[in-house]
């Protein structure tokens, strides 16, 4: 089907999208492209996927992303702003983070950040996830700078999001333990447990296939929407992690990690954020941390002490 953009409504079918029953019904279709991917794909995502595994699916992701596009592109043209422009406008976001497709979300943002938001008359369940996920991916991406952190921030109507706010208390406080170093802190706002808490309810898996494929579109959305958040999430704390990294480098002569030192382990872990809210596959052991870091030149072995590392100062 042609794209609205690219037609001008001169290539036959170029219109096409313009249509409500035609948009549904295209939908539909992105549905089950999008069903055979996640069965094809997310089993091995985090496991065992080798590289022609990868390329495929990222190949498959940007096919659907691309029909999302023509899809919003209708939308947007037939100037529909009911509940299904805002699951269109919605799952498209959450997809093109989750798959980790960079140019998308900067031109889907604004089209529901504030304007789709304002207009649409429809039950909104998803707006408060997607307004803390939009400030959790421009924490993530402008990493360190948060320039476009606050520009967003203050672009947000007070009416979406009060400044009195739970959340925008804590997306401010979360922002201000990055500009401040503060890891202890940043780790315990940044836990799923923090971010159930401030959304009234438990974050689930990542894009269980059973869930999906059975459920309402509705809960679908809220399913992406979730990986979405988990992913940012474990995007932001990737990026801290190194910045947390030069700071203990700085602070501690050695660090001792033996099956003995429980509580150092775990202090390293946590001052470290290195559990993965995507997966556990993902989460990183202390001691393979330090040894991975002996291969950049970070730490070395102390001789003679078993599970004792000596800290490289930072040059």
């Amino acid at each position: 089907m042609a794209s609205v953009s690219r037609s001008s409504g001169l290539e036959k079918g170029g219109d096409d999208l313009k249509n409500f029953k035609i948009q549904e019904e295209y939908r539909q279709f992105i549905h089950g492209k999008l069903d055979q991917l996640i069965k094809r794909h997310y089993p091995r995502r985090f496991v065992n996927e080798n590289d022609a595994e990868k390329t495929h699916r990222v190949e498959e992701q940007e096919n659907v992303l691309i029909l999302f596009r023509k899809l919003r592109e209708g939308v947007q043209a037939s100037k529909r702003k009911n509940e299904f422009a805002l699951e269109v406008y919605e799952t498209s976001l959450y997809l093109s983070i989750v798959f980790e497709s960079p140019r998308q979300p900067p031109s889907i943002i604004p089209h529901l950040i504030p304007h789709l938001y304002q207009t649409a008359t429809c039950p909104q369940p998803l707006r408060l996830t997607t307004l803390i996920l939009t400030l959790l991916y421009h924490l993530g991406t402008s990493y360190p700078s948060q320039t476009t952190f606050f520009k967003h921030l203050k672009s947000i109507p007070t009416a979406l999001l009060p400044k009195d706010s739970k959340a925008a208390r804590w997306i401010t406080m979360l922002a201000r333990s990055l500009r401040m170093k503060n890891y202890a802190q940043f780790e315990r706002l940044s836990r799923i447990t923090t971010l159930s808490s401030l959304l009234g309810g438990p974050i689930h898996g990542f894009l269980s296939i059973d869930s999906l494929t059975n459920s309402t579109r509705a809960q679908a959305s809220q399913e992406y929407a979730h990986g979405a958040i988990l992913t940012t999430l474990d995007a932001l704390r990737n990026k801290a992690r190194e910045t947390f990294w030069t700071v203990l480098r700085s602070s501690y002569r050695e660090l001792g990690c033996t099956s003995n030192s429980g509580d150092t382990k775990e202090w390293i872990s946590r001052s470290l954020c290195m559990e993965s809210p995507l997966s556990e596959d993902l989460t990183l052991e202390s001691e393979a941390w330090l040894d991975r870091k002996a291969q950049e030149g970070h730490t070395r072995r102390k001789e003679g002490v078993e599970g004792r590392w000596i800290i490289c100062k930072v040059s």
